[in-house]
């Protein structure tokens, strides 16, 4: 593990009485670019999330997109569906907060011969690449907008709100 996550202390104490320290590692933070430097030594990634209400309109998750570009495949244990993994093929969705969800998804993943896990983690980044670029979401988003602005004129505060995106 990478980082100080609020259950960092909890994983660590929990590894300790079930006698798994010799299988965790937990890192201290870094840097975005010392991430991506450390990805390049990771075979599968692991997001996870605690399910919370706020997760059914959707996740949009950093971390997903760092693991996509460095070409890694995932497990996701996240409440609902996570988009670009369904699309990509990058991963394996699993029920969070499950143990033995995670450890299935882990081992479906740890089982494939390393070509097989590469073309994952290829399939991702290629993915990531076409749908992902700041360029093409901010057309989308642009896009979206204009639809909107010709049914709505721009009001004073609309403006002075529109500079600040």
């Amino acid at each position: 593990m990478l980082g100080h996550g609020p259950y960092r202390d909890g994983l660590e104490e929990l590894a300790r009485k079930e006698g798994l320290t010799d299988r965790l590692v937990v890192l201290e933070p870094v840097s975005q670019q010392q991430s991506a430097e450390f990805l390049r030594h990771v075979d599968i990634a692991y997001l996870g999330l605690v399910d919370k209400p706020l997760f059914r309109y959707g996740i949009s998750s950093t971390k997903l997109n760092d693991y996509l570009f460095a070409a890694k495949p995932v497990v996701c244990a996240v409440p609902g569906r996570i988009d670009a993994l369904e699309a990509s093929g990058a991963g394996v969705l699993c029920r969070p907060g499950d143990p033995r969800a995670i450890a299935a998804a882990i081992d479906q993943l740890a089982a494939l011969p390393p070509d097989e896990l590469a073309a994952l983690g290829q399939a991702g980044r290629a993915w990531l690449l076409a749908n992902r670029r700041y360029e093409d979401l901010a057309a989308r988003f642009l896009d979206v907008l204009g639809d909107r602005s010709s049914a709505h004129p721009p009001t004073a505060n609309s403006r002075s709100h529109s500079a600040t995106l």
